[in-house]
């Protein structure tokens, strides 16, 4: 399902769904919410991503903008997965990718970050709270592993998925319940590199629908978080500069299986953010920064195995 197809679904009002395709399913009925999926070694599947990444940072002087500096990256992914190792929680750690696509337009033009037919290695390490890649063995680094992070990256730590934005209680087409602010707060503060507080997050989960995708009885939820006080793509505020204010909004909109068995098939994750940085009086030159970051990802699962279809190209129109 491409990303206009996501977006004009879910323009619609969610009581709408309540009598429309989750009924031809029998929908009146309650389903058991579950988004994180156990993975096995040896567990194959294949993976279609594509993303998108623009940052840009302003500065200003005496409040005139100054020349701006943008950061673009994009990606395309195709592959056959297989994985290596899994954590305690059944989260892999390290997967193996048969390249099919591979190509990325990063700011120093576009290039293959890995060839058709090598195999890259993802390999989570908890201590450093990141991503490796590896090509044939090489290390991937800089704008490539950025672009890969978008559709590669793993994410093996801390609270599962379940314990940040799902439920314990079964639930119905059109219901609607809140993230757990504590554990969701320690998530993004691990993935941006700041601390984030509780208090100042906000997110839902809904149950949108039922409907089938690829063969497959499949809920379809929509999870959307905003957060303040936070500085988006930025690990390390620059001396001599203080937050000033910062919001960030995530959603995601996922097609998971009915049977828990099987991988969340479908993960669009849509990721915009502002923050202001004010100039502490350093001899900087600036009175302020401005930063923007949007990204856009798509990555689509399909089981090796079961029933396997070339997955959906996200139409970027």
């Amino acid at each position: 399902m491409n990303r206009t197809a996501w977006l004009s679904l879910l323009s619609v009002p969610v009581v709408c769904f309540t009598t429309a395709s989750a009924a031809a399913f029998g929908g009146a009925g309650e389903y058991e919410i579950s988004l994180h999926r156990p993975a096995q070694t040896g567990q194959r599947y294949h993976v279609h991503g594509e993303g998108i990444s623009h940052r840009s940072v302003t500065p200003m002087r005496d409040g005139m903008s100054q020349q701006s500096q943008d950061t673009r990256i994009s990606i395309k992914f195709e592959a056959d997965a297989e994985v290596t190792q899994v954590d305690a929680n059944g989260r892999p750690v390290r997967v193996e990718f048969n390249i099919q696509e591979c190509s990325a337009k990063l700011d120093g033009g576009a290039t293959i970050i890995a060839a058709p037919g090598s195999t890259l290695t993802a390999r989570w390490d908890n201590r450093a709270g990141t991503t490796h890649f590896e090509v044939d063995g090489s290390r991937v680094s800089g704008d490539a592993k950025q672009a890969l992070e978008l559709v590669a990256d793993l994410e093996a730590s801390g609270a599962t998925e379940d314990q940040v934005t799902g439920t314990n209680r079964p639930q119905t087409v059109g219901s609607r319940w809140s993230i757990d602010s504590n554990n969701a707060a320690r998530a993004i503060g691990r993935r941006i590199g700041q601390r984030v507080s509780a208090d100042a997050l906000d997110g839902t989960t809904t149950l949108v629908d039922v409907t089938e995708h690829n063969g497959e009885r499949c809920l379809m939820l929509y999870t959307q978080i905003s957060a303040a006080n936070v500085v988006p793509g930025l690990r390390d505020v620059p001396a001599g500069f203080r937050l000033s204010d910062g919001t960030m909004s995530v959603t995601n909109h996922r097609l998971a299986p009915i049977d828990e068995s099987k991988p969340i098939m479908t993960n669009f994750r849509q990721m915009d953010a502002e923050a202001v940085l004010k100039s502490s009086g350093g001899s900087n030159g600036f009175d302020e920064l401005r930063f923007k970051v949007a990204q856009y990802v798509e990555v689509e699962t399909t089981p090796i195995g079961g029933r396997s279809r070339t997955a959906t190209p996200w139409n970027n129109d």
